[in-house]
């Protein structure tokens, strides 16, 4: 039993292990604690076999070697906007590095990176990939439906793996991908180096901000996937915001089809008593981040739309519950407008709260 337990407790700790040279900041521990080790000493275990059965540990590579000069960054099956803004930070590095990366992803997220600076061309459709030529593939981890991917569209080509058997816990998602792909490089990044890479990134948007009026033009991130992290006092905060300034105030609500119903709900009640534009559920993700860059100022709890808000110019005040630190999240002069509550609730950040961070955030707007 002794021997079992062992063996068990070491499967568990490999799949929190980051599979970096210097970690970064996670709930490791937490996680573990919570899970138990028989639940991921088993999980990994069974991990163990899927890549074994994949054939795909004979073409894994732990460095990308610099003879290698065309990439191809597979990113599928990770739907949320977020995620892959930090996960994919780092390409930037690459770029700079001199490395030609193409991108495969679903749909809706090779919409929003079309036209991108630091990737060569980006793709949803397989056939697109057929005939072009790669010397190394990046693949985000071990698990069995990225090994599934790869080895449908490239099989046979070198790999590396970003996250490896690390999976489960909570961690500061640009730094973990900015830190790995510097490991995997062997390159030696200064401090600023290591920042500008981490940084979530787009293409510059066209032109800069709409030209600044009297009126104060403010947008509000509706909606969420996760309870716990949706704020859901908007009537009262705009109602506060508006008690708050001298000048007129206009409101964009934006968000996806989960926010629809929380949208018409404000609008019901709010309509005829503040200016206000609903534009939840009717756009593009492109267009979201183009009207969130005409805003003088964009009100979001932790999610999609905050990370998305973050690579414009307009100031964003963040809202997170107790279980995610804004510094896994955000970065420089974000993290200084950024609010947690205190519970796991997001929503229970006192309005006031939310106020003095926009009445600081457009004190010099």
């Amino acid at each position: 039993m002794i021997a079992y337990a062992t063996w068990l407790k070491k499967q568990a700790l490999i799949s929190v292990t980051q599979p970096l040279s210097c970690g970064v900041e996670s709930n490791e521990v937490d996680y573990t604690n919570e899970v138990g080790y028989k639940k991921l000493g088993w999980r990994h275990f069974r991990r163990t076999l899927v890549f074994a059965l994949s054939g795909q540990h004979e073409h894994l590579s732990h460095r990308i070697e610099r003879n290698w000069r065309k990439g191809l960054w597979l990113y599928k099956g990770i739907p949320q906007i977020g995620d892959s803004l930090m996960d994919l930070a780092p390409r930037s590095l690459l770029h700079q590095q001199g490395f030609c990366i193409d991108l495969f992803t679903d749909s809706h997220l090779a919409s929003l990176y079309r036209g991108d600076p630091w990737f060569n061309r980006v793709h949803d459709d397989p056939r697109a990939i057929t005939n072009q030529h790669y010397d190394f593939v990046i693949v985000p981890s071990h698990k069995g439906r990225s090994l599934k991917t790869k080895s449908l569209l490239l099989p046979n080509h070198p790999w590396v793996s970003m996250h490896g058997f690390y999976t489960g816990p909570d961690f500061h998602r640009a730094k973990f991908a900015t830190q790995r792909i510097i490991d995997l490089l062997g390159y030696e990044a200064s401090e600023q180096d290591f920042a500008l890479h981490q940084d979530q990134k787009l293409a510059p948007l066209a032109g800069p901000p709409a030209a600044r009026s009297t009126i104060k033009k403010i947008a509000f991130a509706f909606g969420g996937v996760h309870t716990s992290r949706t704020f859901q006092r908007w009537g009262q905060l705009a109602k506060a915001l508006l008690n708050e300034r001298t000048e007129k105030i206009e409101f964009t609500l934006l968000g996806s089809s989960n926010a629809v119903d929380a949208a018409q709900m404000f609008m019901n009640e709010f309509a005829e008593a503040f200016q206000t534009f609903n534009q939840v559920n009717k756009t593009s993700l492109a267009e979201c981040r183009e009207l969130i860059h005409q805003q003088d100022l964009f009100i979001a709890a932790d999610g999609g739309l905050m990370h998305l808000g973050a690579t414009t110019a307009t100031r964003l005040v963040s809202l997170f519950n107790s279980e995610i630190s804004p510094h896994w999240r955000l970065s420089g002069a974000h993290l200084r407008s950024a609010l947690q509550s205190a519970t796991r609730d997001v929503s229970d950040i006192p309005v006031n709260a939310i106020v003095k961070a926009a009445r600081n955030a457009l004190t010099d707007c």
